[in-house]
This record gives C-alpha cells, structure tokens and sequence, in this order.
C-alpha cells in the first residue's frame, strides 16, 4: 500500500508539469490509471483504518497473545490465571468463550479448570446452547 501511494504520488508530481501538448496528451492518457490507484488506494487506507478500528475496540492483540501462549506453551497454572483474569475484564464474550475453548481443548484433562472457566462464563451472561451436556 505504502508503494502504491508513492507511486500516485510520483505520477501526480510528474503530472502537474505541463509545458507542451505532448506533456497535456500524456497526462490525458494516465488519467484512468490514476483514477484506479487512487481508489485502490483510498479502499486500502479505509480497510486498514477499520481492521485497525476493531483490534483496538475489541482489544484483540491481548486476545491473540493469550492465545498463541496457550496453543505454543505447556503452562497450565500460568494460562489458567490469566484467562481468569481476562474473562474478569471487559472483552466481547465471543473472545473469552474462544480463549475458554482453547484452553479447553489444551487442558481437557483438567476437568476442574475447565468446570471453573465454564462457571465464570455462565455467570457473565453467556447461553447454555455454548455449553453443551456438562
């Protein structure tokens, strides 16, 4: 995206440097190319600002730490302790069950843990259809 956006810019610099006929059919000619950068461009920046947007609503970069720990690092009493931490904070509920799930699927033989993350779910609102038969 950053070359593109040189590149628009080097083209419109060049572009504004009208001093023959030749010069203005040149420009003429680049027009719909520059047309399509520039709109390429402007959907990019807008794509970006709003990925952007929602990593830092939903505060996703500490979801996503949280998780690359619990899928790459054997530490059950470490993971147990921050995801109870986390599912005490203001996350989107569809974030914490998928941290609860994962550490779940690591951890399925600590029932207790699992029962535990499943409890604090369900006192935070969470539907009983996410639970299935205990």
């Amino acid at each position: 995206m950053k070359k593109e956006l040189e590149e628009y810019s080097s083209t419109r610099t060049k572009n504004q440097k009208i001093d023959s006929i030749e010069a203005m059919q040149a420009v003429l000619d680049s027009m719909p190319e520059l047309k399509r950068k520039s709109v390429n461009i402007s959907k990019h920046v807008t794509l970006t600002g709003e990925i952007s947007k929602l990593v830092g609503e939903r505060q996703l970069m500490d979801v996503s730490r949280l998780e690359q720990e619990i899928a790459a690092k054997e530490s059950k009493a470490e993971h147990f302790k921050a995801l109870m931490e986390l599912l005490s904070q203001n996350y989107d509920k569809f974030d914490k069950l998928r941290l609860v799930l994962l550490f779940s699927l690591r951890y399925e033989h600590d029932t207790q843990s699992v029962y535990m993350l499943k409890e604090k779910l369900r006192g935070q609102g969470l539907p009983q259809v996410f639970f299935g038969d205990d």
